[in-house]
């Protein structure tokens, strides 16, 4: 949806079928919820999870290329 001013607003919407009061037809009731804040909250927590995991991912690579450093290192001194 869209409000007024243009901006996107999110929204759950739920329909509901109903008998009419005389028992012949039926209806439907459309009941909606703004839902905005949790949906762009959730979009931001979506976007700072796939920064984490590339800084993790980072952080992993160099932690690796410190550990195989420090063992060349620790070989070299044995060796002499």
């Amino acid at each position: 949806m869209q409000a007024q001013e243009g901006k996107p607003v999110f929204v759950t919407a739920k329909v509901y079928s109903l008998q009419a009061g005389n028992g012949g037809e039926k209806e439907c009731a459309v009941v909606n919820a703004n839902v905005t804040d949790i949906a762009i909250r959730l979009i931001k927590s979506e976007s700072e999870a796939a920064e984490t995991k590339e800084k993790f991912k980072t952080l992993s690579e160099e932690h690796g290329l410190l550990k195989k450093n420090i063992a060349s290192f620790i070989r070299k001194k044995e060796d002499q």
